[in-house]
């Protein structure tokens, strides 16, 4: 290309790339915002200054590391990505508590279309890597930005069931989003099979 031209290859696997691509590419890494950073961007920016502390927590966890994500959903009134999100954090607060009818019920209860289901379950897959982090000593959270939330949530739950809800989500994210099966049979069966 002329010397004034500039190509941005973004990609969340750099192997999908070419080799020759990637041999000639300059590589410039980068990671997402921790939780703590991103709510104290957003209390600093000034499209946000009549924010709550609670909508500033739930525009993070929408935005799961992405500080524009996190800002739109700010500037969103009743955003919807936000209420499938407290939909999310509900949904595994009753899978780790174990109540078996309330999560069965809550779950089933869900009137998503496939591609807000597939958003759904990334929030959800988000909050269980979270808390299998943080019961492994980890303070770093992508999904979560309250302490005492994810501290009250990681004291009733082993890191085993953590690992068999994880399983259990992945295997109902791809029931829905790939193999087209009954939504609501698929989300019936996910919270009955780990509660």
């Amino acid at each position: 290309p002329p010397s004034y031209v500039v190509f941005l290859l973004l990609t969340d696997d750099s192997t999908s790339l070419l080799e020759t691509v990637r041999s000639r590419a300059l590589k410039l890494k980068t990671e997402v915002f921790s939780t703590e950073f991103t709510a104290k961007w957003l209390k600093g920016h000034p499209n946000c200054k009549n924010a709550t502390d609670e909508q500033i927590a739930d525009a993070c966890a929408v935005g799961r590391g992405s500080l524009g994500m996190a800002l739109s959903t700010l500037c969103e009134k009743n955003s919807h990505s936000a209420s499938i999100s407290k939909n999310a954090a509900q949904l595994i607060e009753l899978l780790c508590k174990g109540t078996p009818s309330d999560a069965i019920i809550f779950a089933s209860s869900m009137k998503y279309s496939r591609g807000e289901f597939e958003q759904f379950f990334e929030y959800t897959l988000f909050a269980v890597r979270d808390l299998i982090a943080f019961k492994s000593g980890s303070s770093t959270t992508t999904y979560y930005s309250d302490q005492k939330t994810i501290e009250a949530l990681a004291s009733k739950v082993k890191i085993a069931k953590l690992a068999k809800i994880y399983d259990a989500l992945v295997l109902a994210k791809d029931d829905i989003t790939k193999s087209n099966a009954h939504i609501y049979a698929v989300m019936t069966t996910l919270a009955a099979s780990v509660v």
